[in-house]
């Protein structure tokens, strides 16, 4: 017994199998719908303008490489900081320092 199957196109199996790819094709996790909020924040802001980020758990690095995979570059398309005041002078928490997109060109960073 090798535990190798066929499913021939017409067969139960087969349709089961069909219905439950196109079924998990289609999802996508919190964290893909969570980036393509920002990319799409980001893609309607103006050049020059910042994107704030708040809540959920973001790291830099993270960040940085879903950006470079959706397309645009740090430093050259984008800059990405936290601030540790806000727009009153007053020192934030490490905790409740939200990310700052900033876009500096007209690149499209990709939804998925």
């Amino acid at each position: 017994m090798s535990g190798i199957e066929t499913f021939e196109p017409g067969s139960e199996e087969h349709n089961l199998v069909t219905e439950t790819v196109s079924k998990t094709a289609m999802s996508k996790t919190g964290a893909t719908v969570r980036y393509n909020e920002i990319a799409n924040a980001y893609n309607a802001a103006s050049l020059g303008a910042y994107v704030s980020i708040t809540g959920g758990d973001l790291r830099m690095s993270n960040l940085e490489k879903v950006f470079f995979n959706r397309g645009v570059h740090r430093d050259v398309d984008y800059s990405l900081f936290r601030p540790t005041v806000d727009v009153e002078g007053k020192r934030l928490h490490r905790d409740v320092r939200p990310v700052l997109l900033q876009k500096l060109t007209d690149a499209v960073m990709r939804t998925v």
